[in-house]
């Protein structure tokens, strides 16, 4: 039994010795981008910026604010038309929740 453990160490020792180096990017590679659940122009997304420009500072990286909900245009048409094309998308989830759309 010690025998096998022993062959077991080597093997993992040679396997990990044996591989090439690899070198790891320097972190962030690219811009950050910081996703902000709320429509823009709330405290929310005020508070998000501040952060993100302090980010920007300390990691010497651009930090991309984006506001997480599809902006809607003014015309009701278009509201519907948005409404509808998500009703459609997440028609399983609304029919599990048993959620009606007038």
């Amino acid at each position: 039994m010690p025998f096998t453990r022993t062959i077991m160490v080597a093997l993992a020792l040679a396997a990990t010795f044996a591989s090439p180096a690899t070198h790891a990017q320097v972190y962030p590679a690219k811009q950050l981008r910081l996703v902000v659940p709320y429509p823009a122009g709330g405290g929310t997304d005020f508070f998000a910026r501040v952060i993100g420009a302090q980010l920007s500072l300390q990691l010497g990286r651009q930090v991309v604010i984006e506001a997480g909900i599809d902006p809607l245009q003014s015309s009701p048409e278009e509201v519907s038309a948005y409404i509808k094309s998500e009703t459609a998308k997440w028609a399983k989830v609304i029919s599990d929740g048993k959620i009606s759309v007038e």
